[in-house]
């Protein structure tokens, strides 16, 4: 299922001070997984802002000053 990613969420705590309360979901999809913008603003993938993307490999999703990096293993 989804996986909530958030400054005030209790499936994923971002501990980033800059963290909104939600920031964004990941949820699979056909071929791999795909993230959706919870926040009208902090959540960027590879510096872009994004309303809804699928994920890659080597994506790195930006909250605040924190760093996420996806990788299928």
């Amino acid at each position: 299922g989804p996986r909530v990613f958030g400054a005030h969420t209790l499936d994923i705590e971002l501990l980033d001070p800059e963290a909104p309360a939600l920031a964004f979901e990941i949820h699979p999809a056909p071929g791999g997984a795909q993230i959706k913008n919870l926040s009208d603003k902090n959540v960027l993938l590879n510096n872009q802002m994004i309303k809804t993307e699928s994920l890659t490999d080597g994506d790195i999703i930006a909250v605040g000053s924190s760093l996420i990096k996806v990788s299928y293993a």
